[in-house]
């Protein structure tokens, strides 16, 4: 999994985030426009990725999860190994 933002270093409600994900079986990739999720208090809680009725999201302690209508289809903690974070500005 890469994470690409699209905003400027220290921009913390960024709206311009891009998600790389890999499929390990077949190596297949989907690309994702999404944004940062803030928890209640305003800090940085993760990063939400829509794609149809799939709703793709990565929180701050890297866990991934998959939502399908709003119902979860997958949930896994994220090896450091497995997430790249990129700012392109």
């Amino acid at each position: 999994i890469k994470i690409i933002s699209l905003c400027s270093e220290g921009e913390i409600a960024c709206e311009n985030i891009i998600y790389i994900g890999v499929n390990k079986n077949n190596g297949s990739y989907i690309v994702l426009k999404g944004k940062v999720f803030l928890s209640k208090n305003g800090n940085f809680a993760g990063y939400i990725f829509q794609n149809g009725k799939y709703k793709y999201v990565i929180t701050k302690d890297d866990y991934f999860y998959i939502f399908e209508n709003d119902k979860t289809i997958k949930e896994s903690k994220l090896e450091i190994k497995e997430i790249e974070i990129l700012n392109s500005l």
